[in-house]
């Protein structure tokens, strides 16, 4: 007479589901706050119920002096010889400076105000703080003679108050944005101001998908590391730890591969196994598609 076998069901054994530290690339269970392998703390994520797109491009940072050059030239030529045409124009380099010495988001680049540069008599501000929309945190940016410049032509010309916006529009915002505070307001908005660096793209002939306010953010941090790492690889390894903490990632794996460095490279400086690299790859790119900015 066989012997009857009682199988155990899935559910009274499971699997218990893991996750990679994003320090050592170890496996640890999802609920672990502390990792196993290296002892450094473990953030947790909360899980979104949305979904990234299945197919969405992620844009790529100016890399070279010509391009950017290039760049600046194209977004600061006004379309006419109008006034307002010469005003946009100095907005639109102005806030592209801006974007590519500071690396703020669209949501906090398009935010600032002649208060933020210059003092009510009009002296330069030695350095720029800003209060992140996103993450809440405070940050302190040293600005740069030359930006200061960009800045003031644009303010002068334009003949803007010290409360203004640098981002003024003639129109106001009609973002849906739940939060969205500075809606109704006569400011651009993220879309708007892709909208402007994608046609900027196009004007110089490069492939527009993969331009839009990722692109700034990107070119300062792929610029910032880079300039560090030429001198030593000391200063570049203090780049990259400041770059990462900046821009709140969990890992400088995953900053690496978010400013443009090649897969080669980013393997090389972290010591990456193939798998550990697409690990931070899907991590950099959740990041980008999961970031608001584009949208206020």
């Amino acid at each position: 007479m066989p012997v009857l076998e009682f199988k155990p069901r899935i559910e009274d054994n499971p699997v218990e589901e893991t996750v990679k530290c994003p320090h050592c690339f170890g496996a640890i269970p999802v609920a672990a706050r502390f990792c196993m392998h290296c002892g450094n703390k473990v953030k947790v994520e909360k899980k979104s119920k949305k979904q990234a797109p299945k197919s969405k491009h992620t844009k790529v940072p100016l890399k070279t002096d010509d391009e950017i050059k290039a760049f600046a030239q194209a977004i600061g030529a006004p379309t006419s010889q109008s006034k307002h045409k010469r005003n946009i124009a100095l907005r639109n380099l102005a806030l592209f400076m801006i974007g590519i010495n500071t690396g703020l988001r669209n949501s906090d680049l398009l935010r600032l105000k002649v208060s933020n540069f210059f003092n009510k008599d009009m002296t330069a501000k030695q350095t720029l703080y800003v209060i992140e929309k996103k993450t809440g945190k405070g940050r302190e940016i040293a600005i740069l003679p030359q930006l200061e410049s960009y800045v003031r032509n644009y303010v002068e010309f334009a003949g803007l108050e010290h409360n203004d916006f640098l981002a003024g529009s003639q129109r106001g915002r009609t973002s849906v944005v739940r939060d969205d505070d500075l809606h109704g307001e006569n400011v651009l908005s993220g879309i708007s101001w892709n909208q402007i660096i994608v046609a900027t793209a196009e004007s110089l002939g490069w492939q527009a998908s993969q331009y839009g306010g990722h692109t700034l953010r990107k070119t300062f941090g792929y610029r910032t590391y880079k300039s560090a790492s030429a001198l030593s690889r000391e200063s570049g390894s203090l780049a990259l730890a400041t770059v990462c903490k900046m821009f709140n990632h969990s890992s400088e794996a995953i900053t690496l591969i978010y400013i443009g460095l090649d897969k080669e490279e980013v393997m090389e400086v972290c010591k990456l196994t193939t798998d550990q690299y697409d690990w931070a790859a899907m991590q950099a790119m959740a990041y980008e598609l999961g970031d608001k900015n584009e949208e206020n």
